[in-house]
């Protein structure tokens, strides 16, 4: 039986758990949780967890679920109860405006940034992708529509800057012009496409789709849209939920129903066995999962986060053992400090439950519970997120990991080149072409990558720099 129908909740965040497992960029400032029962956005000290407080409400706020930062630093929140998208200071949590509202737009589930700055939000019962001006929230059109769009749940933009929709109840994947929002075809239909729920361009350019309903991933080529194969199937796999590429490049798949992760070759789609296989060191109810600081892959259980080699899959330890009153554990994330927050999403609802944990990121130690019960009126947490860096900042920072590569002066000198021309730029407030300096250094790590530059580092370094283009596509 697919999640979908029995906690449409936990169907939503396995799309947050993928791009959490991606690194999203760490924060300084505080952690945000979602509390869906409160409808209200809670800030906790980044540090100590004490309740700082509501740092999202007002503006009708209901039933808050994704969880957006732009480029300006501004948090964007969708709305389901009340059919927008709301923004705030992403400084001060002051409630900005009703950023996206109007269209026609009803029960929004998808959101995303497109190449032009503008935010493109799913209208889940309206079956259309509205888009709305990056800067001042106007409702610019219906932007994409047709084609037997019906109750579209994911969304994103492709290397091409087509914008890709999942149709849910069409089994299918549409592909709307990026520019014009014109209907282009049926990117991605057949191979057994039945709910198709998250979507995500792997590193070979390849689309790969969640499949709710016959219990796999399903890619297509990324040009053409051709089927290519059902990419995760094999063992056994029931209920996909999170999904993330890993630092070798092959695709990690969390079988919900079976407890474990089934692990896929990056460039074949072969099936390379279950990487943590079924109940291996207690695993059930697999959930999100992350690589972590160490290269080490771990995954969310029913009581407990289990911690496994990052290459061979063995169980090492209990990272996070049943503790600190931890259950149904389901978002993770690796926060600045570099310790293991953790978020319960139960299946029956159970307010003790209801708390951010922190771990020790090199031990699993319990720390504390981070956010405690009903801390600011927390009720039921869902996402999580630090509050982004500045972009330039983060630049920086990878500054800093290149000079620590130690590379040859004139080497250095060439990886340093195209992050310091898109720091500039975006000083300048120029966006495009500090995307496209950040995507020059990409191209040069990977041309190093294996020669000059270990593959863990590159591919850390890569992660890096396309998270940041990713964030100057916001306003």
């Amino acid at each position: 039986m697919a999640i979908l129908k029995r906690h449409p909740v936990l169907t939503v965040l396995a799309v947050v758990v993928a791009l959490t497992a991606y690194g999203l960029p760490s924060g300084e400032a505080g952690l945000l949780v979602t509390s869906f029962g409160t409808d209200e956005v809670l800030q906790y000290d980044a540090t100590t967890g004490a309740f700082i407080n509501v740092f999202a409400s007002g503006g009708g706020l209901d039933r808050p679920e994704g969880l957006v930062f732009g480029s300006s630093g501004n948090l964007f929140v969708s709305s389901a109860g009340t059919d927008n998208v709301l923004r705030y200071n992403g400084t001060t949590g002051a409630f900005i405006g009703v950023f996206a509202t109007g269209g026609g737009l009803n029960a929004p589930t998808g959101l995303v940034f497109g190449p032009d700055g503008n935010l493109y939000v799913s209208s889940f019962a309206t079956s259309n992708v509205l888009r709305y001006d990056g800067t001042t929230g106007a409702f610019l059109d219906v932007f994409a529509s047709g084609g037997g769009l019906d109750s579209p749940l994911g969304l994103v933009f492709g290397p091409d800057g087509n914008l890709y929709v999942s149709s849910a109840v069409t089994d299918n994947v549409l592909r709307y012009d990026g520019t014009t929002g014109a209907f282009i075809d049926i990117f991605a239909t057949g191979g057994g496409l039945d709910r198709p729920g998250g979507l995500v361009f792997g590193p070979d350019g390849n689309l790969y789709v969640s499949n709710i309903e016959p219990d796999n991933v399903l890619r297509y080529d990324g040009t053409t849209g051709a089927f290519l194969d059902i990419f995760a199937s094999g063992g056994g796999l029931i209920n996909p939920l999170g999904l993330v590429f890993g630092p070798d490049g092959n695709l990690y798949v969390t079988d919900f129903a079976k407890g474990q992760v089934l692990r896929y070759h990056g460039e074949t789609g072969a099936f390379l066995g279950a990487f943590v296989p079924a109940g291996s060191g207690g695993l059930d109810n697999a959930s999100g999962l992350v690589f972590g600081p160490d290269g080490n892959l771990y995954v969310a259980g029913r009581k407990a986060v289990l911690r496994y080699d990052g290459k061979t899959g063995a169980f090492i330890d209990a990272f996070v053992p049943e503790s600190g009153g931890l259950k149904d554990a389901y978002g993770l994330v690796f926060g600045p400090d570099g310790d293991l927050y953790v978020t319960s999403a139960p299946l029956f609802f159970d307010p003790a439950a209801d708390a951010v944990r922190r771990y020790d990121g090199n031990t699993g130690a319990f720390i504390e519970v981070f956010v405690p019960m009903g801390s600011g009126g927390l009720y039921l947490p869902l996402s999580l997120a630090f509050v982004p860096r500045p972009v330039t900042k983060q630049i920086d920072t990878l500054l800093v990991a290149v000079e620590k590569l130690r590379l040859p002066a004139d080497i250095e000198k060439a990886f340093k080149n195209p992050l310091q021309n898109a720091r500039a730029a975006i000083d300048a407030g120029s966006l495009l072409p500090a995307r496209n300096q950040l995507g020059s250094f990409t191209d040069t790590v990977r041309a190093n990558t294996g020669n000059l530059i270990p593959v863990p580092q590159a591919n850390r370094l890569v992660i890096a720099a396309n998270a940041i283009r990713d964030r100057l596509r916001c306003s």
